[in-house]
């Protein structure tokens, strides 16, 4: 079950990605219809146009996969910059395209900036006609476009950092008990070569102290009062003392039965 910040992920980025789909339909139409697309006036090349026009449609397809990568299980295959990159140059291409352009087309059309943000405008804005309309939709797509990829992006970062930090548990395997533990650090062989080392000694002492720890479950198995528990506690260490000094006295056998294995190879080999 996905957690509340991972379903906020979730929206945001399925809102960029619906808002990246119109946008690369939107401009795949403008591309095919460029004659209606274009102002005959404007003088601007076609080839540039059309050039303009296939780098938007490209940036919405990038956007598009690197949004789903940060919520889908391929995108983890993916380098960290090659995802983040493209998201924050998009981020930044429509705060700064998006944002000037409403605040000037909304102080424009309640008076306040009558000859544009900047005051650059010869004569009073047609605040009536349809180019004014046009533009202010326009500059509203781009400005709705930020405000649904900087929070996605934002958030996606966010998720990662938590992802990195949390320790995933296995709910299907089962922990141990400290008498579990005592039993596996005190069996752990030691080296081929029969010699102690620091680390399988303190191994068996870590078991040795865990094997004191008991849980509150196997209390309320072995019994209630205190003199069971301190019996139990009993039978568990001296069962675990077998355990050491059979282990014990394994490893101590390990270097004379190597020593005989290559004594009886000698003599083989003198025969």
């Amino acid at each position: 079950m996905q957690s509340e910040p991972g379903k906020t992920l979730l929206r945001w980025a399925y809102a960029a990605v619906a808002w990246l789909a119109v946008s690369f339909v939107w401009h795949v139409q403008m591309g095919v219809m460029y004659e209606d697309t274009m102002d005959p006036d404007d003088g601007t090349p076609v080839w540039l146009f059309l050039s303009y026009d296939a780098l938007i449609v490209l940036m919405s397809v990038v956007g598009v996969v690197c949004v789903l990568a940060t919520v889908k299980p391929w995108g983890r295959r993916a380098p960290y910059w090659l995802v983040r990159a493209p998201l924050w140059i998009g981020c930044a291409v429509l705060t700064m395209r998006g944002v000037p352009g409403l605040v000037e087309n909304v102080t424009t059309a309640t008076g306040l900036t009558p000859h544009g943000l900047l005051g650059m405008e010869k004569e009073a804005v047609d605040t009536g006609s349809w180019d004014f309309w046009k533009t202010m939709v326009i500059n509203g797509y781009f400005f709705l476009g930020a405000t649904l990829l900087v929070p996605a992006t934002v958030l996606s970062r966010r998720s990662r950092r938590t992802a990195k930090t949390t320790r995933t548990v296995d709910p299907a395997r089962p922990a141990r008990t400290p008498l579990d533990q005592a039993e596996h650090h005190a069996l752990i062989p030691y080296p081929a070569t029969g010699r102690r080392t620091r680390a399988t000694e303190a191994a068996a002492a870590r078991g040795a102290a865990l094997a004191d720890r008991a849980e509150p479950a196997q209390e309320a198995e072995q019994g209630s009062s205190a003199e069971d528990r301190h019996e139990a506690r009993r039978r568990a260490m001296a069962d675990l003392r077998v355990r050491l000094d059979r282990g014990r006295e394994e490893r101590a056998d390990i270097p004379n039965r190597t020593v005989e294995g290559r004594t009886v190879h000698h003599r083989d080999g003198g025969r």
